[in-house]
């Protein structure tokens, strides 16, 4: 005979099940309770089939986080309550830890019930923990796949990626960490983010050392042999050619190093030769800086691509006859730009915003009982910047140039729930306030599909 609780298991449970297949492909929040017996915490049998079934079902949807709230009824103490909770709370947590699933939790012993707790059926009630299954949506999803080529390091290496870089690698110019040469194929991953919303979601800051740049696209590109990766040799130079790039606009090569604790990338500009101090290795030539006689001359010439450049060189003659040569400037006049890069990683196309621009502090006041992800985004030109965090709570962003077209944009999450904010500035406030309001992830997705 199926007593009242059974019976309430088992429609909860059909419920949950109906609610799965019918609400997965939308992201909606799904609430499920679990129920337990007087003075204990283990989960019923039946409840672990049935979450155990939501596992299965939804393997592939978008569900990624879980909020538990754990409740007692008034028998026994306060103290007791609170901790059977906290048990039950943890109980059910297990089931989702080694899963895909982030989880956060909250319990409340016997000091919230649904009900006035006279009979044992309500009692019964408050002897549960609630699940939200829900899409915990992030700015920084860092989820785009990179193309693949599966190519031979001995014969020149050239392909065009899917949203149109170009790149160009000599032959036999690709050598494992020790400097040996691969035996076989070998496999080269691109990834491209010229879209603002791509770089937003991989928190791509355009920023070097503080300082606030613009992009004309980046990259990163791996090369591997059995899992093993690969770089460029000494001195051998990958042509680079960005999608985005015009004739004589400034922009150059940065090479981006990724900060291990944050996952936030930095980007140097490629070494400019006028700054050598001890060798410099480049296009095979080696000059060691010494204190003889320096001859400056400029020239045209060709690539071996056969675009015109212009040559700035610098000779040093060493006992009155001999002469080693640095490229110092290379300007390639051509429609499609192409940048030469000396190692493999992280390549962006940038340049400096207007050095002489007034820059301001930006502060940000948001709800700070959210776990927020907040970004700055130049509209007139491709940049984003990172807030930090300031000492009174508030976030900030620094270096922000004045005058600038922007949006401040942002999600939050609490408790299941979903915030976002979107904020159309133009840069010279140091204050904002930023309205942080309950949005469906729907509705998030369609106010960040414009950053495309």
């Amino acid at each position: 005979m199926f007593t009242k609780l059974t019976c309430m298991r088992i429609l909860f449970a059909t419920l949950f099940v109906i609610s799965i297949i019918e609400l997965s492909a939308q992201s909606q929040p799904i609430t499920f309770s679990v129920y337990f017996e007087k003075g204990k915490a283990d989960i019923n049998p039946a409840d672990v089939l049935t979450i155990n079934d939501f596992l299965a079902l939804a393997k592939d949807s978008s569900y990624n986080a879980v909020f538990l709230k754990g409740y007692a009824d008034p028998d026994g103490t306060n103290a007791d309550n609170m901790s059977l909770s906290e048990q039950r709370v943890n109980n059910v947590a297990g089931m989702f830890y080694t899963k895909r699933y982030t989880v956060e939790s909250k319990y409340f012993g016997e000091t919230i019930a649904i009900n006035k707790n006279k009979t044992e059926a309500e009692k019964a009630m408050n002897r549960r923990v609630d699940i939200i299954l829900w899409t915990d949506f992030k700015l920084a999803q860092k989820n785009k796949k990179p193309q693949v080529f599966i190519v031979s390091p001995n014969r020149t290496i050239e392909f065009t990626a899917a949203e149109g870089t170009r790149i160009k690698i000599p032959a036999n110019s690709l050598v494992y960490e020790n400097g040996n040469t691969p035996n076989g194929d070998v496999k080269i991953e691109i990834t491209e983010f010229y879209s603002m919303l791509d770089i937003v979601n991989q928190q791509l800051s355009t920023t070097s050392n503080g300082k606030v740049l613009e992009s004309a696209g980046m990259i990163n590109i791996e090369a591997t042999r059995n899992d093993n990766p690969l770089r460029l040799k000494g001195g051998t130079l990958m042509d680079v050619q960005f999608a985005e790039r015009a004739e004589n606009d400034g922009f150059g090569l940065f090479y981006g190093n990724e900060n291990a604790r944050t996952q936030v990338v930095n980007w140097t500009p490629a070494a400019n030769p006028t700054e050598i101090d001890k060798t410099w290795n480049i296009s095979g030539a080696k000059l060691f800086v010494t204190d003889t006689i320096e001859k400056w001359r400029s020239k045209f010439d060709y690539n071996n691509l056969g675009q015109r450049i212009k040559v700035t060189e610098r000779w040093e003659e060493t006992k009155g006859t001999s002469f080693d040569t640095l490229i110092l400037d290379k300007t390639i006049n051509a429609n499609k730009i192409i940048l030469q890069a000396t190692r493999l990683g992280w390549i962006n196309c940038d340049q400096f915003y207007d050095d002489k621009q007034p820059t301001i502090e930006l502060y940000v006041d948001a709800v700070r009982e959210y776990k927020t992800d907040i970004v700055l985004i130049f509209t007139d030109r491709k940049g984003m910047i990172l807030p930090a965090t300031a000492g009174d709570g508030r976030l900030v962003f620094s270096n922000v140039p004045k005058g600038e077209k922007a949006i401040i944009t942002g999600v939050g999450s609490a408790e299941g729930k979903l915030f976002f904010a979107k904020h159309d500035v133009i840069t010279g406030e140091n204050a904002i306030k930023l309205d942080m309001k309950e949005t469906p992830i729907a509705t998030i997705n369609e106010q960040l599909a414009v950053l495309k």
